[in-house]
């Protein structure tokens, strides 16, 4: 007895033509691909004589697609810190949520002398980071400044445009 096979046939050509070749599913993406990018940026000029951080409004919220991705975090600011005399010093940072990735000092020592008007010393600011949240629920990296030393400290001086970036790198 002979046995016969039947397949339904099948139009090559039209499903080829189905299938979208310009997206990758991100499960497939090489190491080190960038699978999405998040920006936020503000033109808010502020001010603060605080010794404690302080959020300066800028910040963005992303959600990985996988606990073993990573995200590289771009912030571009200004910061300035000004005094009547002395020194004017301020500190400048990148925070998860509450746990800090990283600050840095910004500012100079003894930059003003008794009897001279109020002495400033304005920065850029220019962060990159890269951070392993290792979780899937939405990350918030926001900015945050105080004050060292001096009379007060600004970010976003004279109202210019601030950005931070998030970019989910894959694995």
């Amino acid at each position: 007895m002979a046995v016969t096979i039947t397949k339904p046939e099948i139009n090559l050509r039209e499903k080829l033509k189905e299938l979208d070749f310009e997206t990758v599913p991100f499960q497939k993406m090489p190491s080190g691909s960038v699978i999405q990018v998040v920006e936020e940026s503000r033109s808010t000029q502020g001010q603060t004589s605080s010794t404690s951080f302080v959020d300066t409004g800028l910040e963005a919220t992303i959600t990985l697609s996988s606990d073993v991705n990573k995200v590289l975090v771009l912030v571009h600011d200004n910061a300035r810190a000004f005094s009547n005399s002395g020194s004017q010093r301020g500190e400048y940072g990148l925070f998860n949520e509450s746990d800090e990735i990283i600050t840095f000092l910004f500012g100079r020592r003894n930059g003003g002398s008794s009897g001279s008007s109020s002495t400033t010393f304005e920065t850029p600011v220019s962060i990159s980071a890269l951070h392993e949240p290792n979780t899937i629920t939405p990350v918030t990296y926001k900015t945050r400044i105080r004050l060292s030393s001096g009379s007060a400290v600004n970010w976003n001086h004279f109202g210019a445009k601030s950005t931070i970036t998030l970019m989910e790198i894959a694995g």
